[in-house]
C-alpha cells in the first residue's frame, strides 16, 4: 500500500507515541499530483540516482515508449 501524507501532517504520521493516525488514510487529491515519464533505468536496482526521478526528453528511452 501506497500513502501519500500531506505535508502538514508529517508529524503526525510520524508520531509512534499515539496510536496511528488512520484518519490520514484517506484519497490524495488528484489535483495535487503529478506525473511525468522516467528513464528506463529506473528498473534496475543496481541503479541509484537522484537524477532517475527527472522527466525523460522526447529522445531518451522510457518505460512508457
Amino acid at each position: 500500500m501506497l500513502v501519500i501524507v500531506e505535508p502538514k501532517d508529517y508529524d503526525r504520521w510520524m508520531d509512534s507515541s499515539t496510536a496511528p493516525p488512520l484518519d490520514l488514510l484517506r484519497p490524495y487529491p488528484a489535483e495535487h499530483m503529478r506525473s511525468w515519464q522516467v528513464s528506463e533505468q529506473i528498473g534496475n536496482v543496481r541503479n541509484n540516482d537522484p537524477n532517475l526521478l527527472d522527466e525523460v526528453q522526447e529522445n531518451q528511452q522510457s518505460l512508457f515508449s
